[in-house]
């Protein structure tokens, strides 16, 4: 089409076929600036799902693989803990840990729990610490590292005075163990 039939097209359209023909041409670029880029993300979005569909569906089926029984899993899960006559062992391993930090453990007050069917046996244990709180906190890192039965229930701080760079910290940990073979 050459410019002198362009121009004849516009004259016999009019005003009104100007506006519907720069309409079109607005909706066309609304289409590729919004639309089309949006679309292409939902695409995307929806391949991602069916991949995720996919490791899930073959996640179980690995796990059916196994073989494993619910009541062997949880076997297993027990397993993990070792008996009751280790408690020295993690013990000395705690205080070993609190040494590297040049930390005390002048005392600590202890208490056994069982739960009802006697599968697990948790030590709570009540520290008093006082040293500069890196100092704690390495401490609860590397206890928290060395000895995987432990479990965090509540860390507090307080200080004398505000420039004291000591503090004391109330440190309680729990130690899970399993029943002894």
């Amino acid at each position: 089409m050459n410019g002198l039939s362009f121009q004849r097209l516009l004259q016999r359209a009019g005003p009104a076929g100007m506006i519907g023909a720069l309409l079109v041409i607005a909706a066309l670029a609304v289409w590729l600036a919004l639309v089309e880029p949006e679309m292409q993300r939902l695409d995307a979005t929806l391949e991602h799902g069916m991949q995720l569909q996919t490791r899930i569906r073959d996640s179980a089926r690995q796990v059916q693989d196994l073989g494993d029984t619910p009541e062997e899993q949880l076997a297993r899960f027990y397993g993990f803990f070792p008996g009751t006559a280790t408690v020295p062992d993690w013990l000395a391993r705690i205080d070993q840990d609190a040494a590297r930090e040049h930390l005390v453990l002048a005392q600590g007050d202890y208490r056994v729990v069982r739960d009802r069917l006697g599968l697990i046996t948790r030590y709570q244990i009540a520290l008093p610490l006082r040293g500069s709180y890196p100092q704690v906190v390495n401490f609860v890192q590397r206890v928290l590292k060395d000895v995987p039965i432990a479990a965090v229930e509540s860390l507090s701080f307080e200080r004398q005075q505000i420039g004291d760079p000591q503090l004391d910290a109330k440190l309680r940990l729990t130690l899970f163990f399993g029943r002894e073979p």
